[in-house]
This record gives C-alpha cells, structure tokens and sequence, in this order.
C-alpha cells in the first residue's frame, strides 16, 4: 500500500514538474519575442517602420485637403503641372493616379522599382532603367526615401522632383 502511495506521489510529483517546466516556457518564448520585437522597433527607426508613420501622417495632411475642398488636382494646376510622372506604385502611388483620373491633369506614367506587381489601367510603368516620356514634374510618393529617389531621377530627367508631402504641405499651410 506505502508502494501505491509513493508511486502516486511520484507521478504527482513528476506532473507539477513538469507543468511548472512548460509554465517556465512558455513565459521565456513570451519574453523573448517581446525581446526581439523591442530590438525590431529600435533598430528600425527609418525602416519600414519609418515609412508606415510617415504614409499615415501623410494621408492624415491629404484627408485634411479634401475635408477642405482642396483636389490634388487643384493644387498641380495652381503649379501649372498638367502632364505629371508619379514615382512610386504602392498604395501612395496608386490613391495619386485615382485621385488624378477624370480631371484636367494627365498622369503620363509611372515609375516603379519592380515593375511586375503594377497594373495601372492604359498608364504605361517604367523602371529606373527605361526611357520615359517628359513630364512637367514627376511626384515621388514613397516620401521616407524621397532623397535617395530624387537623386536618382535627376541623372535621369529634366523636369521638377517634387515629393507628394511636399506637394500637400505646401497647401496644408
């Protein structure tokens, strides 16, 4: 009988230790993905982080314009920009070429880093590499990486750079 009690005392035993262990566990996977996802956000700064802040703040300025009246439209024409490139073929991209469709300014292309995932109904896509039509300014949309971008174009056209924040800023005043 002393037997039976200690056998089951054992595997009592053995399953608190066991439960404690898994306990232990999983609060040390727990710790360690709040650990790496604290060093993701630090270390990302400027990174993609970075962007999705700064396309949020963005359409924030745009909503504002709209709330108000004001078109993107309207603000390219008070610049006489009637024939625009737009840098950029995400989802700031894509809101500039609707908002632009139907008014008096012609978006002449777009310009994209990978030019496979893009379908812009009867607007040609160019990358980098490709010859592209004049425009009289060309709208960079991913703004957290409007330096770099503008760089680039500048080696390649002869027309103003100007970044869609810029652009709204400039009415937002």
């Amino acid at each position: 009988m002393l037997n039976i009690i200690r056998g089951n005392m054992y595997k009592y035993l053995w399953k608190s230790i066991i439960k404690a262990i898994s306990i232990i566990i999983i609060i040390l996977a727990i710790f360690i993905s709040c650990f790496k996802f604290t060093l993701c956000v630090s270390k990302n700064k400027d990174g993609r982080l970075g962007a999705i802040r700064k396309n949020f703040q963005l359409m924030g300025k745009w909503m504002t314009l709209l709330e108000n009246g004001e078109k993107l439209s309207d603000i390219l024409k008070k610049k006489t920009f009637y024939n625009i490139g737009v840098y950029g073929a995400s989802m700031m991209g894509e809101h500039v070429v609707r908002q632009l469709q139907n008014t008096e300014v012609t978006v002449k292309y777009v310009v994209d880093r990978s030019i496979f995932r893009v379908n812009f109904k009867d607007i040609p896509v160019y990358r980098m590499t490709d010859t592209f039509p004049s425009a009289d300014v060309i709208i960079v949309t991913p703004v957290w990486d409007y330096k770099n971008i503008k760089k680039s174009l500048e080696q390649i056209v002869d027309c103003p750079i100007i970044s869609l924040e810029t652009l709204l800023e400039a009415e937002n005043v």
